[in-house]
């Protein structure tokens, strides 16, 4: 039995396992579509992040703390 390695792996033989994990997992992103390349903004149209409902300008149009008043 091989020692250095857990579970009486050669050093060799990890290195291989990690070889082959690699070059599937490079397989499988390869293969894989994005889930959304860009979303619109409600309000304008103009792309924005798919998790965004507003680009930046009209969230910032929106919720600018300039435009508050805040009776402290």
């Amino acid at each position: 039995m091989a020692e250095g390695w857990g579970g009486g792996l050669s050093a060799e033989e990890v290195a291989a396992c990690e070889q082959a994990a690699a070059e599937r997992i490079n397989q499988l992103v390869a293969a894989s579509q994005p889930l959304a390349t860009h979303g619109s903004c409600a309000s304008c149209g103009e792309p924005c992040a798919p998790w965004y409902t507003h680009c930046d300008a009209c969230h910032s149009a929106r919720f600018s703390c300039y435009d508050v008043e805040l009776d402290w």
